[in-house]
């Protein structure tokens, strides 16, 4: 059984002046729950947030909440 899931994207985190450019970060959780093991997954240059929105989305519905960037 899966649980209904919640995500925001693209949350900006403003980049340093070292780094140049901001990080974009989606976040997916269940819709329900606390203290939530977390996943932290970067999906590599050349990929957008989207493309591995079933992924983070199929972790966030078994009680995982995932950080993509």
């Amino acid at each position: 059984m899966t649980t209904p899931i919640i995500f925001i994207a693209p949350i900006i985190l403003p980049a340093s002046s070292a780094r140049g450019e901001d990080l974009e970060v989606r976040v997916s959780a269940p819709a329900t729950g606390d203290h939530l093991p977390i996943i932290i997954f970067a999906h590599g240059y050349g990929k957008s947030l989207d493309e591995y929105a079933p992924l983070v989305n199929f972790w966030a519905a078994h009680g995982f909440e995932s950080k993509l960037h």
